[in-house]
């Protein structure tokens, strides 16, 4: 994959990130009001409890005993007794508390769906971009041909979950068995593991939006996907293990350097990243010609013979 190709594309299309915030953010803020209204009742009575406010009161004691150096030990038996107190109060309040966690689970899982459905709104209109130099609407993008839509970001969201679910469990156990050993270099090591397994994942499923959207068939866009991956192996998996490091630490910098306020533009522009990649790589694997902009045309020559771009085209 050419880099250039790629920046001149991401570059063309940036416009989709202020799209693609907006309508993440709506969707987050109105499902997490839903959330609150089931939520907060909980955490009210709870949080009113007196169990609740002595256990506070008991960490408070212990940490300022710490600071001053004082002895712990009766410190220590009241937090014990504190921590007693807010386990049986919490028991009281079980039934409500696995109706609330099935809720915010269902909440989860209604939000990345439609986290799902801003990714192929992106891969939709980049396509369009790519193909034809059309502009679409990326909110049309979002709900159009969405019998298909929905079937593909189900199938992308079931195998990301089941692969992605035992790449973080698996991970887990390996940092657990190796921190004894050589606790320094455990946490990068898993974080490496995590970001190859993250690249794996993602360089399997790579062309398959691109083809599903492409106009083939939804069985044949995930069979594509899998024969461009096993032709392209290595490329593909270093390609996205460097990619999942990248978007790693641009969000994690952007969360810690900002307080959090930067995910809120980081994210959508590297959903962007991520979806402009997948359609280059896939145009150039199956050697399909797309344009950059109205004066510079990718064609099967440039695969072929690795040329220049052909200057000079005006597409009218």
């Amino acid at each position: 994959m050419k880099i250039r190709n790629l920046l001149r594309i991401f570059s063309a299309n940036l416009r989709l990130a202020f799209s693609d915030l907006m309508f993440r953010l709506t969707v987050t803020v109105l499902l997490m009001l839903v959330a609150a209204t089931f939520v907060a009742p909980l955490v009210g009575s709870i949080i009113s409890d007196p169990a609740s406010s002595n256990l506070f009161d008991a960490y408070r004691d212990l940490v300022i005993l710490f600071f001053k150096g004082d002895n712990l030990s009766e410190a220590t038996h009241t937090l014990s007794e504190a921590n007693r107190a807010f386990s049986a109060m919490l028991s009281g309040y079980m039934s409500e508390i696995v109706w609330v966690s099935v809720g915010v689970v269902a909440i989860i899982v209604v939000l990345m769906f439609f986290f799902g459905l801003a990714d192929c709104a992106l891969v939709k209109t980049v396509d369009g971009y790519m193909s034809t130099l059309r502009k679409m609407n990326y909110f049309r993008a979002v709900f159009s041909d969405f019998g298909k839509t929905f079937v593909v970001q189900f199938i992308n969201a079931v195998i990301s979950f089941v692969l992605g679910g035992g790449l973080m469990i698996g991970v887990y156990f390996l940092f657990v068995f190796i921190v004894d050993y050589i606790s320094l270099l455990a946490l990068p090591l898993s974080v490496l593991v995590l970001a190859a397994g993250m690249g794996i994942i993602r360089g399997m499923l790579s062309s398959f939006m691109p083809s599903a959207f492409g106009g083939k068939k939804i069985g044949q866009a995930l069979a594509e996907s899998f024969k461009i991956y096993g032709a392209n192996f290595a490329s593909l998996t270093l390609q996205y293990i460097a990619l999942s490091i990248l978007l790693l630490y641009i969000n994690i910098s952007a969360a810690f350097f900002t307080f959090g306020a930067g995910v809120v533009f980081s994210v959508p522009a590297t959903c962007l990243l991520l979806a402009c990649v997948k359609l280059v790589n896939h145009y150039n694997f199956t050697k399909k010609k797309y344009y950059l902009d109205y004066k510079h045309i990718v064609t099967e020559k440039e695969f072929d013979e690795d040329g220049k771009y052909l200057d000079g085209i005006d597409i009218k």
